[in-house]
């Protein structure tokens, strides 16, 4: 399936607003940037790349992330993925 740039805004805008289903929508996410040919501009292609690997780094557990501080919590998530979606935004 060919994804478009507004497909990927979508899906980083789901992630932020469904709490419920959060961490199903982040693997997802990660599968759609690394197990696809996504061509678009190299800005969005590095943004996109670098966001898929830090969100490895969020964990809504809070023991979990008291055990390593490259661990991460929702308002940083939430920080993040608005971060990528404002680069995304000037290039729909």
């Amino acid at each position: 399936m060919k994804y478009t740039l507004n497909d990927i805004y979508e899906k980083l805008e789901k992630i932020i607003t469904n709490k419920e289903s959060r961490s199903n929508e982040i693997k997802e996410f990660q599968t759609l940037i690394w197990e696809n040919d996504l061509s678009f501009c190299n800005e969005v292609n590095e943004c996109l790349s670098d966001l898929a690997q830090d969100l490895d780094y969020y964990e809504k557990n809070d023991e979990i992330r008291k055990e390593d501080s490259s661990y991460y919590g929702e308002t940083r998530l939430i920080h993040e993925i608005q971060s990528s979606l404002k680069v995304i935004k000037t290039h729909l």
